[in-house]
């Protein structure tokens, strides 16, 4: 099959997803979907994403945009070669932020959609997502992959976007073994592997404080919104409450 055939079959599927995620009233959205169905939200480990009228998807080395207006007749608008070791993609507003194992690229859309380069900061070999909210981009770095050629890396870096352009590292955390993450608001969730759940008050960027650790499972990714938080873990899906950051209360444990 054709890997033009692929894509469209991928961004079929996705598409419909999103309808059924978005469709109905208010209580039936899931956490990290956009009510309007303008910009679907996955955890920060995703390889696709929705945004307004495209759907944005990474391999190893490219970054396809497919037109899903009509999810009969969809359009691959635009192909392009990234870099290598490409892992994760994650929307934000106009400005797609995509995780490698060299560091992270920052991607503006034009008026239809299509991605351009803004810029790229880089850390040394390791396996990274990473996430934002709009003023600063969040970056997890962990070492025990085939990917980490660092040995002992294992931190959490936040960055300065006020320039897009010009990122600029703020501060870092030494962590567990950190992988997922989201940010809401002031609050930072990042899943610490066999540590847990980790969240972080960061109204102060640059020295991040520790609110509350989620312990007594594997910990892999993580959608924050409205207070619930959903964590992928290798036996299952938690959904905590997290109303009070300092404590958080476990509402629900699927097991898969």
């Amino acid at each position: 099959m054709s890997s033009i055939m692929n894509w469209y079959y991928t961004a079929l599927g996705i598409f419909f997803l999103s309808l059924i995620s978005c469709s109905g009233n208010d209580s039936s959205v899931l956490p990290g979907v956009d009510s309007g169905g303008v910009i679907g939200t996955g955890g920060s480990l995703a390889r696709f994403t929705i945004v307004q009228n495209n759907l944005y998807a990474v391999d190893n080395t490219t970054l396809t945009t497919i037109d899903i207006t009509n999810p009969t007749q969809m359009i691959l608008e635009d192909q392009q070669d990234v870099g290598f070791g490409i892992e994760t993609i994650f929307p934000f507003d106009n400005t797609l932020f995509i995780g490698s194992n060299t560091g992270a690229y920052i991607y503006g859309l034009d008026g239809e959609g299509i991605p351009s380069e803004l810029s790229f900061f880089e850390h040394a070999m390791a396996c990274d997502p990473v996430v934002s909210d709009g003023e600063y981009a969040y970056v997890t770095i962990r070492s025990g992959r085939a990917c980490d050629f660092l040995g002992d890396a294992n931190i959490l870096e936040i960055y300065d976007i006020a320039s897009l352009e010009n990122p600029i590292q703020i501060t870092e955390v030494a962590m567990n073994n950190p992988r997922g993450l989201s940010v809401d608001g002031d609050l930072l969730f990042v899943c610490d592997g066999n540590q847990g759940l980790v969240v972080f008050d960061v109204s102060d960027r640059i020295n991040p404080v520790v609110l509350t650790r989620e312990m007594g499972f594997e910990a892999n990714d993580v959608i924050a919104q409205n207070n619930i938080a959903l964590v992928v873990s290798p036996d299952g899906i938690r959904q905590f409450d997290y109303t009070n950051p300092t404590s958080l209360t476990e509402l629900s444990n699927l097991a898969l």
